[in-house]
């Protein structure tokens, strides 16, 4: 098990403004903008204490400027793995986990990522081979390209026809990442921009099996694949087997539940998200990449109204650089914070999560925003979470790592 190293990130806290006066700001040269809200910065220094949580079940791990703890983690169940190597991963970009696949797992690897090409989010689909992207080399992205090298050298990947938000990884039954982390450079420690990302990596039995059986049933729903056709790699669609729908919200016990939401029906990992804000009494902590249009997600945009009416104090930590420029606080964010919520901003920040009350914490691939929340969307995204108390043996280090990120700011 690894521990994470410390971690020093800058954070910028935005103070909630209720009735905020709003101005416009004109700059010689440039068009107006839109009324702004007047947003009070302070800055705080989050340095986590040594006491880097792990128990005999889990232990944290962070990818953040001093160590890619997670790269190492997931590099080390790969090289290790006998049986079983599973992944899911929006992409599959970063060479080093391609090319020890490719040399350690290339038989008994399956990869469930995003296959189809997708044109401004559509759903359309449509059989092809490679062949005509051989033409255009120039124009194929890293991820096409690193499958069907994954795939020339036997590694099955299959994708669903919801966009694969979530980012697991599980080595022979035995063990498990759960994390914010896709499989490219900038997530991974490779690339030129910095992202923090924040995962749990999981030793225990049943809570291996459950999301195993999950991988497992949404791997026989997949109805894209990828596979070799007359010696060439080709993309077909195939009608999937039936998905156990009680695979996506499974409890594993003592109060431990693994959700998942998959489009267009299945929900479980909102509502799980939603049942913890409705149940909040003293503090809610929401960390996402991006916090956007809650008002599409009537149930939560409530939740969250009512929990502040009650008295329950908001926070909301989302990435510094991902703000939409004068777009945002969006309509939804803006009421939110005329209602007493607080937003937080980090820089790098890809970590995911939500700490209620320091009593119950969650981990999950999802943003706050439709896209991620609302599986009835055209373009909805697959995702996946581990919610459970704060105190739990398996989610005690992610409510540590929540706890000290939110103390970043000064009170």
């Amino acid at each position: 098990i690894v521990p994470c190293l410390e971690t020093l990130l800058v954070c910028s806290r935005v103070h909630s403004r209720p009735n905020a006066t709003k101005q416009t700001e004109i700059t010689k040269g440039a068009r107006s903008r839109p009324p702004q809200r007047v947003l009070h910065f302070s800055t705080g220094v989050y340095i986590p204490a040594q006491s880097h949580v792990t128990t005999a079940t889990s232990a944290l791990l962070v990818n953040d400027y001093e160590r890619a703890a997670i790269t190492e983690k997931l590099l080390s169940m790969i090289d290790g793995a006998k049986q079983s190597v599973c992944l899911i991963s929006p992409m599959c970009e970063d060479s080093r986990v391609v090319l020890r696949v490719m040399s350690q797992a290339q038989g008994i690897c399956r990869i469930l990522t995003e296959i189809r090409e997708r044109k401004s989010h559509s759903p359309q689909y449509k059989v092809r081979k490679w062949q005509q992207l051989d033409r255009l080399k120039c124009c194929v992205p890293r991820h096409v390209r690193n499958l069907r090298a994954l795939v020339g050298k036997g590694v099955m990947c299959r994708g669903t026809k919801a966009f694969p938000h979530a980012k697991v990884i599980l080595a022979d039954g035995q063990s498990a990442i759960i994390s914010s982390a896709n499989l490219s450079p900038n997530s991974l420690g490779g690339g030129e921009g910095y992202s923090l990302e924040a995962g749990l990596y999981i030793e225990d039995p049943k809570t291996v099996s459950c999301l195993e059986a999950l991988f497992n049933g949404l791997w026989e729903g997949c109805q894209i694949r990828q596979h070799m056709v007359d010696g060439d790699v080709s993309i077909t669609e195939d009608v999937g087997s039936p998905l156990d729908v009680n695979l996506l919200r499974q409890e594993v016990g003592n109060g431990l539940l693994i959700c998942a939401n998959l489009p267009p029906n299945n929900a479980s990992l909102s509502e799980a998200l939603i049942e913890y804000v409705q149940e909040a009494r003293r503090k809610v902590t929401l960390v996402a990449l991006s916090f956007y249009d809650t008002r599409e997600l009537p149930t939560l945009h409530d939740a969250l109204l009512q929990a502040m009416g009650r008295g329950v104090r908001v926070r909301i930590l989302v990435r510094k650089d991902h703000e939409f420029g004068d777009s945002w606080p969006d309509p939804s964010t803006a009421e939110l914070q005329d209602a007493g919520m607080e937003i937080t901003t980090c820089t790098g920040l890809h970590a995911k999560g939500i700490l209620v009350d320091e009593q119950n914490c969650g981990i999950f691939s999802a943003n706050i925003n439709p896209y991620s929340l609302d599986p009835r969307l055209p373009t909805s995204h697959l995702e996946i979470g581990l919610f459970g108390p704060a105190k739990h043996a398996i989610m005690a280090p992610y409510a540590a790592f929540l706890t000290r990120l939110t103390k970043a700011n000064r009170d």
